[in-house]
């Protein structure tokens, strides 16, 4: 039996996520699935999904919605705003704003 480490299918789930998003424009069908497969391998390896993949699923419809194609972007109050136009749902993802000292 071959064991795999959680570092290599974490590196595999990225690939295919970064092969969905370059695919997202000229082919979405292959996307979706890209991203699918990208979402289970982290699901069935336990891997903590990164900020990264989670913005490109909707939360409320489960659709694989790139902000290149299916979804808007908009920054308000240190508040990150990311709706989906396929079902309207909004995700909010708070900013880390780094303060500047002053010497």
């Amino acid at each position: 039996m071959v064991l795999i480490n959680k570092e290599h299918l974490s590196v595999e789930s990225y690939n295919w996520a970064y092969a969905a998003i370059l695919n997202a424009l000229t082919n979405p069908e292959l996307a979706v699935k890209q991203a699918k497969i990208a979402s289970s391998i982290q699901t069935k390896a336990r891997i903590v999904k990164s900020l990264d993949l989670k913005l490109l699923f909707c939360k409320k419809c489960k659709e694989f919605s790139p902000p290149i194609l299916s979804s808007r972007i908009r920054i308000r109050r240190k508040t990150l705003l990311i709706s989906c136009s396929v079902c309207g749902g909004i995700y909010r993802h708070p900013l880390e704003i780094k303060q500047q000292t002053l010497k």
